[in-house]
């Protein structure tokens, strides 16, 4: 269950049938097994990342919304990414979805294989049109330029990429139909030590 809305109508629905049970003397009541699993994770994920000295959210839907709203400029880029001989050279970054871990990764990813051609992109090829953009894109692609000169904002992108990728295998199996109960506590207790180990070890 994914949805916040969900989660309150199951938990009052499964408290009504209890009630009922409870009217028999031959039936037991519902296990009662918490709320979402999925939630606690994608929280703690978000605060982690909210706790960074970088907007994160900010800088890559600033880069999406400039790859996006225009076709000129995916083939421009397009063009700067056969000539700096990348891979995969036309496909752009995935759209962030600030409540969905799952997508954090893969923009990340995305984002530091390119990080050397979106640095010569936007910090020389693009300042010599900075005069004529208008004020929104300007703005856009001064955060992404302020971003971009900074070397910790490759350090950060990095750290946000393998938090995501610890939580990863745990989001996708608990967002299976199948009943998981049985092995919620081993995964959960996995998904943390994956995540805190390095940092203890360190």
């Amino acid at each position: 269950m994914d949805c916040s809305l969900l989660e309150k109508s199951y938990e009052f629905e499964g408290k009504l049938i209890n009630e009922q049970f409870a009217m028999e003397d031959d039936i037991l009541p519902l296990v009662v097994i918490g709320t979402c699993s999925l939630h606690p994770v994608h929280t703690a994920v978000r605060k982690g990342v909210e706790s960074l000295p970088f907007d994160f959210d900010v800088f890559v839907n600033d880069l999406f919304a400039r790859f996006k709203l225009s076709s000129a400029r995916r083939f421009d880029y397009a063009d700067l990414q056969r000539e700096e001989v990348i891979e995969d050279a036309g496909k752009f970054c995935l759209r962030p979805v600030a409540i969905r871990c799952l997508s954090t990764e893969p923009v990340c990813r995305w984002i530091i294989d390119q990080y050397d051609a979106l640095k010569k992109y936007f910090l020389t090829e693009l300042t010599k049109f900075e005069k004529t953009m208008i004020s929104s894109t300007k703005s856009r692609y001064a955060r992404v330029r302020v971003a971009l000169e900074d070397p910790a904002k490759l350090v950060y992108l990095n750290f946000v990429a393998y938090l995501a990728s610890c939580v990863t295998p745990f989001l996708l199996m608990f967002q299976s139909s199948q009943p998981l109960v049985h092995v919620l506590y081993q995964k959960n207790k996995r998904t943390g030590a994956t995540v805190c180990v390095p940092v203890h070890e360190a």
